[in-house]
């Protein structure tokens, strides 16, 4: 085999500022939070077969102090309404290509660059960056894989760079090289399912990783956090999983049975959220005992028609108002994420939503829609939406609104919704 000289890059992204976000920091914080976990897992894959990685991760790269004067580049219109202009600050979030110029030309000449992507709304950043590596090492492989180009193969081939589609499964259960992070995170990003049964109409996993069910062995996945408590101390493990509760006897529950009879004391997380209609009384008593303080419910909406003949889903809302009383309990905070800005959906709706969340005791989390390429809602919307670029179905941007008065009701009650969150 040939010993190759591997360059890894998550390129910078052009973030819309969220008018009701008051602290820029944290704002910033949770847009760079999100480390490349294909990269770091790619990383290991290829350092196992001899070559030499680096990475060159430009996504966190930023102060917040310098955030408002040097790195906002521009605005982006908000809405999809003509009777009144509202625009919102686009900002450069991460390091300025400038800068990323001068660090690849520090760098060994490669013979293989890959570049991540992430949201199809981003692309921008992503064929900026393969621009400017086509310049600087015109005879490199390069090769752009993640989100996007599975999406958006037509849209992202016009970068000039190869194209990976879909998941690479010889590095899905790699370790995370987080040695190449600078410094390491006091976190790790983990999954330990894949795929979806559900074919959710705004929602692409399902396109991304089939509906086939895969799952990583858990008693690996915990040796990999015992790993990295012992190698970096870390402290969290945000588990982006989609259908985690899928048959959790045999896979999620044993995740956690692992962790509790080693007594690993970590804190667990779910951003992507889980469908309240499979947790149980004894599941959430379990998930306490392992590190599970909060969580994230999918609730999505309170309307069952909405839920099961739009959405292609399960009407959540009555599970969730009984299990509320079984997760606090159990001694753990929730919020609900709730669907909001859709095409033709009643405002009302949303705010009763909110109403019913509050009801229950938990804490209403507003989600602006974006619709997203491949999914039935992207399909449905495409005429509404054919003057936009990909670039401008950024969810903050509240892209399918079609009016201003449903844009304000919804920016305020989205503005009073994360008041709740942060009390």
């Amino acid at each position: 085999m040939i010993k190759k000289r591997i360059l890894l890059i998550n390129p910078p992204r052009y973030e819309v500022w969220p008018e009701n976000f008051d602290d820029m920091g944290i704002w910033i914080e949770n847009m760079t939070a999100f480390f490349p976990v294909a990269l770091l897992r790619m990383a290991s894959y290829f350092r196992d077969q001899g070559h030499d990685v680096s990475l060159i991760n430009c996504a966190g790269d930023i102060k917040y102090d310098e955030a408002a004067e040097r790195h906002q580049i521009g605005k982006r219109r908000v809405g999809n309404f003509k009777d009144k202009e509202i625009f919102s600050p686009l900002f450069h979030i991460g390091t300025p290509f400038e800068e990323i110029r001068q660090k690849l030309k520090q760098q060994e000449k490669p013979d293989e660059i890959y570049v991540t992507s992430f949201f199809t709304y981003q692309w921008e950043s992503v064929h900026e960056v393969i621009k400017i590596c086509r310049e600087t090492f015109p005879s490199a492989k390069i090769t752009m894989g993640g989100i996007y180009p599975t999406l958006c193969p037509d849209h992202a081939k016009t970068s000039g760079a190869e194209l990976y589609i879909g998941e690479l499964n010889a590095t899905n259960h790699s370790r995370l090289a987080l040695d190449l992070l600078e410094p390491p995170p006091n976190y790790m990003i983990l999954k330990i399912s894949r795929g979806c049964p559900s074919k959710c109409s705004y929602c692409a996993v399902h396109v991304l990783e089939g509906n086939a069910m895969r799952w990583r062995d858990p008693e690996d996945a915990v040796d990999e956090i015992q790993e990295n408590i012992d190698k970096y101390q870390i402290k969290k493990v945000a588990m982006w999983e989609s259908s985690i509760l899928v048959n959790p006897k045999e896979h999620f529950e044993r995740f956690l049975n692992l962790i509790i009879i080693r007594k690993i004391k970590i804190n667990l997380s779910f951003p992507e959220g889980v469908n309240p209609n499979l947790l149980s009384e004894a599941l959430l008593v379990k998930m306490k005992m392992a590190g599970v303080n909060r969580l994230s419910l999918s609730v999505e909406t309170n309307n069952r028609e909405t839920a099961v003949k739009r959405f292609h889903s399960v009407h959540k809302l009555p599970a969730f108002q009984r299990i509320m009383k079984s997760i606090k309990k159990a001694g753990i905070l929730a919020n609900a994420f709730i669907l909001a800005g859709m095409p033709n959906q009643n405002v009302k709706d949303v705010k009763d939503t909110v109403l019913d969340v509050l009801n229950a005791g938990c804490r209403p989390e507003l989600m602006p829609f974006t619709p997203i390429p491949g999914t039935t809602e992207y399909m449905n919307c495409r005429e509404d939406i054919a003057h936009k670029g990909l670039e401008n179905l950024h969810p903050w941007l509240w892209p399918c609104v079609n009016s201003y008065e449903d844009y304000a009701q919804l920016s305020d009650l989205h503005k009073k919704c994360k008041v709740l969150m942060n009390n």
